[in-house]
């Protein structure tokens, strides 16, 4: 399923499941989204270095949970409606 590829001129490359990328570029992609979360989430007065490192394990799901919810002024996550960007207020029966 992994196999590594010599490309003439081109080095080692990854050969994974038919797609081949250079070593390396994966990991490069995800520390670059790691970072883009971090400074994401200190733009929204949230502590970057949790969401840096939670990044570097669930890069994706961390981007979708800081677009998602929104901090108030207590600290509390508050959901947000994606397509609007409002905050979903829940009323009581």
């Amino acid at each position: 399923m992994l196999e590594t590829v010599r490309c003439p001129g081109a080095g080692e490359r990854l050969k994974l499941m038919g797609y081949v990328m250079e070593s390396g570029s994966f990991f490069v992609g995800w520390g670059g989204l790691a970072l883009i979360n971090a400074a994401l989430a200190n733009l929204g007065h949230r502590g970057p270095l949790k969401y840096f490192l939670g990044s570097l394990l669930l890069g994706p799901v961390i981007t979708l949970l800081l677009a998602a919810t929104r901090e108030d002024a207590k600290g509390d996550l508050r959901q947000v409606d994606l397509w609007t960007g409002r905050d979903i207020v829940k009323r009581n029966p």
